[in-house]
């Protein structure tokens, strides 16, 4: 059973888990955004994206590449992807104790 848990659902719960991260890659690919990576480390953006993306806290104005959960970090921004907890943000306002 453990050949069947490696063979067959670790690579199956691998390509699911990178989907959102390739999913967001190719959207900002089209949209030609410039994108800064933060509280995220998926290397794999920059591969599907075909870009150098910055892993650094984003300033206003920034488009960035996050969880959902950072968002609270964020006093103000425009929603531009979102799936599966991944999503990319355009930051108008950092809260003040960023």
């Amino acid at each position: 059973s453990l050949l069947l848990i490696n063979g067959t659902l670790l690579p199956t719960y691998a390509a699911l888990a990178q989907q959102p991260i390739k999913d967001a890659a190719l959207f900002a690919k089209k949209q030609r955004l410039d994108v800064v990576m933060w509280g995220i480390n998926m290397p794999s953006f920059m591969v599907y994206s075909e870009k150098i993306v910055p892993r650094r806290a984003p300033k206003p104005g920034e488009i960035v590449l996050t969880k959902v959960t950072k968002l609270e970090e964020i006093a103000s921004y425009q929603p531009i992807f979102k799936k599966y907890g991944i999503v990319i943000v355009r930051v108008n306002a950092l809260k003040k104790n960023n």
